[in-house]
């Protein structure tokens, strides 16, 4: 309980002084960094470092959005997966964006460009939530990206997705 109170006195003192000092200003919102030229808005990134040494990166491109939160709203399930593959992590800025294959194509696609990765054995797997299937999904590769099968994370009747969360049956 002691260390609990003081890392909260701690935090309180770091905090008091900026919220007595706030204004009216305007302040600088963060935005998502464009991993790509493409100029539609890409977040949801996630990366790697394969067993060969190589690195991944996986981010979510909505497919009509263009711009950030001041001209609209990109929250919506209108994205779909790329990645980049490098050596080194330097070399990801210039390496080339290529689709993950097999996205859905319903209108709903995946949540919010939302991902996440993991090698497993000899493939690389990328999950992200299909909105339109109302499920989560695992892409796989094992072949440097050539092909990219997707599976149901869940078998069918175990739960719902709500947004980027699963949720229980019942």
């Amino acid at each position: 309980m002691g260390r609990m109170y003081i890392a909260l006195t701690a935090l309180a003192l770091v905090l008091i002084p900026g919220i007595a000092g706030a204004t009216t200003d305007p302040i600088e919102i963060s935005q998502p960094v464009q991993i790509s030229s493409d100029s539609h808005y890409e977040r949801g990134n996630s990366a790697l470092k394969d067993g060969d040494g190589d690195f991944w990166l996986f981010w979510g491109r909505h497919e009509s959005f263009e711009g950030n939160y001041g001209s609209g709203n990109p929250d919506d399930s209108k994205y779909e997966i790329f990645y980049k593959k490098a050596g080194t992590v330097a070399g990801l800025e210039t390496a080339t964006a290529l689709p993950v294959g097999n996205m859905p194509t319903t209108a709903d696609k995946i949540y919010q460009g939302q991902t996440s990765c993991v090698e497993y054995g000899t493939k690389i797997w990328v999950f992200a939530v299909d909105t339109g299937a109302n499920q989560a999904k695992a892409w796989t590769t094992d072949d440097d990206g050539a092909t990219w099968p997707v599976a149901d994370v869940l078998p069918s009747g175990l739960g719902a997705v709500g947004g980027s969360r699963l949720r229980a049956p019942g």
